[in-house]
């Protein structure tokens, strides 16, 4: 699989395909790919999907004509993430700043003052994500 990455890192030194194989996600879906392969067929599937895309990449190809890649690479992602239970980079940390500006806000209506309780959201909400993105990473669920 080496090959792959090495065949997309040729493209991805071409301007005009760099933008539209997008190597850094690129390489980690196909890097989550090839862990979970070995017990899955599907993951196994998608490598030689995405393998057939990289082999049929050719100089004359348009933007129109990475279509097949970009939703080959959305469709396997979907699929880690649904049956690995992978996230994306600040997956939690994005989630739960959320929640914890919420719970600032509803705080800061009890207190009726709501500029007090976002600055103690904020912060509880941050650690929380941060905490969970790197237990994430630290169980390699990263894409």
């Amino acid at each position: 699989m080496n090959n792959m990455i090495n065949k997309l890192e040729e493209w991805n030194n071409d301007p005009k395909f760099s933008s539209m194989i997008n190597l850094k996600k690129s390489k980690k879906i196909i890097d989550k790919l090839e862990q979970f392969a070995e017990e899955s067929e599907i993951a196994r599937r998608y490598l030689a999907e995405i393998e057939e895309h990289i082999n049929s990449f050719h100089l004359d190809m348009v933007p129109e004509d990475f279509k097949g890649w970009k939703q080959t690479l959305s469709n396997a992602k979907s699929y880690l993430i649904k049956e690995h239970n992978c996230v994306e980079e600040g997956h939690y940390m994005a989630l739960y700043m959320s929640v914890g500006i919420s719970f600032g806000v509803l705080f800061g209506l009890m207190l009726d003052n709501i500029a007090l309780g976002i600055p103690l959201g904020l912060p509880i909400g941050l650690g929380v994500g941060l905490a969970l993105d790197e237990k994430a990473k630290k169980k390699g669920l990263v894409i």
